[in-house]
């Protein structure tokens, strides 16, 4: 999969299931830079391993928490934060298998604050990256690809 092909896929669950009335706009990766609030992610494994991750700033994980959950601003809680983490990445995780040739299974998605501490062993590569923002907070997608031989 490329940059391309994620954007195009990242857009259509965004429209289809997240926040339809926020528009998704892409972002050069660089600027919206390293720290992020919340990060969720997926492994990828069979005949292509690696790993599917999102993160996003808190204010944004709220706004997607409370569209998929139907809940109030106020009523969302730590554990729908994460909740609604881990279904984003399951929901791209899914859409990425899905492209790949077949042979290939997801792992539970697992959540957190901050982000690189969920990566497998730190032994991937970024095969793609993409970044957007909506309504000016930051989203990020990376497909990690296990090294060769690994």
């Amino acid at each position: 999969m490329d940059g391309e092909q994620l954007e195009e896929l990242m857009r259509n669950i965004w429209d289809a299931m997240l926040l339809p009335e926020a528009p998704l706009e892409g972002a050069p990766p660089e600027s919206c830079g390293e720290d992020y609030d919340l990060c969720a992610c997926v492994d990828i494994v069979g005949a292509w391993n690696g790993v599917v991750s999102v993160e996003c700033d808190e204010v944004l994980a709220r706004e997607i928490a409370r569209r998929m959950f139907g809940s109030e601003p106020g009523a969302i809680v730590e554990g729908d934060l994460m909740d609604a983490m881990r279904e984003v990445a399951n929901l791209i995780g899914g859409n990425v298998k899905g492209a790949l040739a077949g042979g290939c299974a997801l792992s539970l998605p697992r959540a957190t604050r901050g982000s690189e501490s969920l990566l497998l062993d730190g032994g991937q590569a970024t095969a793609c990256e993409r970044a957007f923002t909506s309504e000016g907070r930051r989203l990020r997608v990376r497909i990690l690809q296990e090294a060769e031989g690994r």
